[in-house]
């Protein structure tokens, strides 16, 4: 059963698992969910769902680290925390992943530094399975997947300036369209949003996902990562304000 209520036209909910076809969610601020060693690098971030898509990493010098007051002293996880050493970790291609039939991605970030060149959040990274959401040079956020893409210039100080964290919000219908692929941000003030195209459908080939990089490449994101909410299907323009209403909320957004 799913709770989604709306109090003076607002949709709002207790909890985004109040959502059906919640498939991966990573919440940093649960520290049980958090394997790290005593420099706080962390191996493993377990999924708080029960699909068991856990994110690892065990090659200790690419591990991503736990900062304990990030995100508006909430905890996250930072990649290339030392400023130059890639970070990435690695979730592994399920059913409850599949891209093909539509699927929606919110993640709560906020970029420490411009690394003058793209920056991937979350995806993954082949042929024929293409998904990324991410920051390219300055302020330009994209959603790229395996047939098409889109990337919109919502320009400096719209909720993604390096100081201040951001939901990031991608979508895609599961079917051709013109507009069947979306990207969006928001913060407590600013809703941006740009549409794409799909056509050709978009193939789930079984590549695994990752966090904070696409490859091991220059393509490594240099901030920190909150929390990550995938669910397997496009979700309604109401379920997605509600679930961006409880994260500005969580984390003081």
């Amino acid at each position: 059963m799913s709770f989604l209520l709306v109090f003076g036209g607002a949709s709002r909910i207790k909890d985004p698992a109040d959502i059906p076809s919640l498939s991966l969610r990573l919440d940093a601020s649960d520290a049980n969910t958090i394997t790290k060693d005593g420099s706080d690098l962390v191996s493993q971030w377990d999924d708080l769902t029960s699909n068991n898509n856990n994110a690892t990493q065990g090659t200790a010098a690419n591990q991503p680290k736990y900062i304990a007051s990030a995100i508006n002293g909430l905890p996250a996880l930072q990649g290339r925390h030392d400023g130059s050493t890639l970070s990435t970790m690695t979730i592994s291609d399920s059913a409850s992943l599949d891209l093909a039939t539509g699927y929606t991605a919110i993640i709560v970030v906020q970029r420490v530094a411009d690394t003058g060149a793209e920056e991937c959040v979350f995806g993954k990274y082949a042929p024929n399975g293409n998904f990324r959401v991410g920051f390219n040079t300055g302020n330009d956020v994209y959603h790229i997947t395996a047939n098409s893409g889109i990337t919109g210039n919502i320009g400096t100080g719209v909720g993604i300036s390096l100081a201040s964290p951001t939901i990031l919000t991608a979508r895609y219908a599961g079917a051709d369209g013109a507009d069947a692929l979306e990207i969006r941000t928001r913060d407590d003030t600013t809703i941006t949003e740009v549409d794409g195209a799909v056509s050709g459908g978009i193939l789930n080939d079984g590549t695994n996902f990752t966090l904070f990089s696409r490859t091991f490449s220059s393509t490594a994101f240099q901030g920190y990562i909150g929390e990550v909410l995938f669910y397997s299907r496009e979700l309604s323009d109401s379920e997605v304000s509600a679930i961006e209403s409880y994260l500005i909320t969580k984390w003081g957004i």
